[in-house]
């Protein structure tokens, strides 16, 4: 895992000092992209050796980033745990992580969910209703319902209702498997909640 620092900073000076590798923990939070409470979605504790990563272009790994200034660092995993918000797994595979295929619409994420909570404010209300028809015989008042995750396999909504929160998932028909199929899968996703 590349970790892309500041050269003046210490983690960078402590790991080009030491003469040999050294254990470190990375905490990573993912926070929804879209206002919402509660919007830490999950964590992701990795423990691991912390190295220099000489030779290695900053700029390959993190196209986005200014790297006047910065110095890449190799932390090897050997310890993972992730606590989200649908359930705790302590110990993920450090090997099985790494050779696992990205979600297809990852990059896309964000900016969907931005355009849904924007523009489809009616529609992500009716997903709700339906949501909370199917959880629930008698349905609390629903104020609004705000898109918190999307993956190859469907969408994540969350109610906000008079007495708190609930999350609903949306199954699309099937898994998509290139971000061009997000479209008919959305459409099929919102399809019973159109109006003729």
């Amino acid at each position: 895992m590349a970790v892309l620092v500041g050269r003046e900073s210490a983690l960078h000076r402590i790991t080009a000092l030491a003469r040999t590798p050294f254990t470190a923990e990375l905490d990573c939070v993912d926070v929804a992209p879209v206002a919402v409470p509660h919007r830490v979605r999950g964590r992701l504790l990795v423990r691991g050796l912390l190295t220099p990563s000489p030779g290695e272009s900053a700029a390959a790994l993190f196209p986005r980033h200014g790297h006047a200034g910065s110095a890449l660092l190799r932390l090897a995993p050997e310890h993972l745990a992730l606590d989200d918000l649908w359930g705790s797994e302590c110990c993920v595979d450090p090997d099985e992580t790494a050779a696992a295929a990205p979600d297809p619409v990852a990059a896309e994420e964000a900016g969907l969910l931005q355009h849904l909570a924007a523009a489809h404010a009616d529609q992500l209300l009716l997903l709700g209703a339906r949501a909370l028809d199917h959880h629930r015989p008698t349905a609390d008042h629903l104020h609004a319902v705000r898109p918190v995750a999307l993956d190859r396999r469907g969408l994540r909504v969350r109610l906000l209702l008079g007495e708190g929160t609930l999350d609903a998932r949306f199954d699309f028909h099937r898994p998509v498997d290139h971000p061009d199929d997000l479209p008919e899968a959305m459409h099929r996703l919102f399809a019973p909640t159109l109006t003729p």
